[in-house]
């Protein structure tokens, strides 16, 4: 999490989610997501949609992400 928190405010903004994301699907092989499915997983991790991901939204999301 906080390699990609580039500007070290605790969160993660869309564009430092993005390149988390990108390298998950990297590690995972999995294809990277089109802009559009991006939006909509921005989406579904922030759950308080602040447009900002915590670490707590982020935690669930890789659990979830590991598991598939």
């Amino acid at each position: 999490f906080e390699k990609h928190d580039t500007n070290w405010n605790g969160y993660l903004e869309r564009d430092e989610t993005l390149r988390l994301i990108n390298e998950l699907c990297s590690i995972k092989n999995q294809p990277l997501p089109t802009m559009p499915e991006f939006n909509r997983l921005f989406s579904r991790i922030d759950l308080n949609q602040n447009g900002l991901i915590s670490k707590f939204e982020m935690k669930n999301f890789v659990k979830h992400f590991i598991d598939l």
